[in-house]
């Protein structure tokens, strides 16, 4: 897509990150250059690896005076999770962020900022990412404010999906919202997309969600 990726490391302010810390912790020598020290161990190694995909896919790390090529670059800036990922989501056309684990309390963070805080759209990627992400799309669509700024946010990626599915609950395909609505409406910006047959059971929407993308996947 011609994009500029812009790698974002977040470092923790050293004071703050004391705060989370218990007393006992603190007492047994966890002071502020420790934290400081293995941040930035942290982030070296993080620029490392990033450096490496960067020269494997043979990009460059500035934009040699053109605007209508990929290149990738590295930042790193000290802060609050929610409050950068937030600004400077809102200066992105795209937020990639890892997959929240469970006991994954930064990840969570960063993904509540980018989903709820930037207003932009978030591509969430899981710890294997998928070989290639465009080649089937779906979306879920209730006729909500939130879903139709979700496809207005997608259109580069639905542009580029080989095939476009649309899920809508039982529930919400209704007339003014149901899919075939908006099938006629990607239409026009030249994105050929196909309803999917909705359960009539009762089960939760996410549920029924799930098991739909589910029995889109290739045999």
């Amino acid at each position: 897509m011609n994009a500029h990726i812009h790698a974002l490391f977040i470092l923790p302010n050293p004071d703050a990150a004391l705060g989370y810390i218990p007393d006992v912790i603190l007492a047994a020598g966890v002071m502020r250059e420790i934290i400081e020290r293995e941040t930035q161990e942290a982030a070296e190694e993080a620029k490392k690896r990033f450096v490496d995909w960067r020269t494997r896919n043979n990009l460059p790390g500035t934009p040699g005076g053109r605007l209508d090529t990929c290149f990738a670059t590295w930042a790193e800036q000290t802060g609050e999770i929610e409050e950068v990922v937030t600004t400077r989501g809102r200066l992105s056309d795209l937020v990639v962020a890892p997959r929240p684990a469970p006991a994954a309390v930064q990840a969570q963070r960063c993904f509540d900022a980018a989903v709820f805080g930037s207003g932009r759209p978030t591509l969430v990627v899981g710890e294997r990412p998928l070989h290639d992400i465009t080649d089937h799309a779906m979306i879920a669509w209730n006729g909500s404010l939130e879903a139709s700024r979700a496809v207005l946010g997608a259109m580069p990626l639905l542009h580029l999906a080989a095939r476009v599915s649309i899920f809508a609950a039982p529930q919400y395909d209704v007339e003014g919202v149901n899919a075939a609505d908006l099938a006629e409406y990607l239409s026009w910006h030249g994105i050929r997309a196909h309803p999917l047959a909705g359960s009539n059971d009762e089960r939760a929407t996410g549920v029924a969600l799930v098991s739909a993308a589910s029995e889109q996947k290739p045999a």
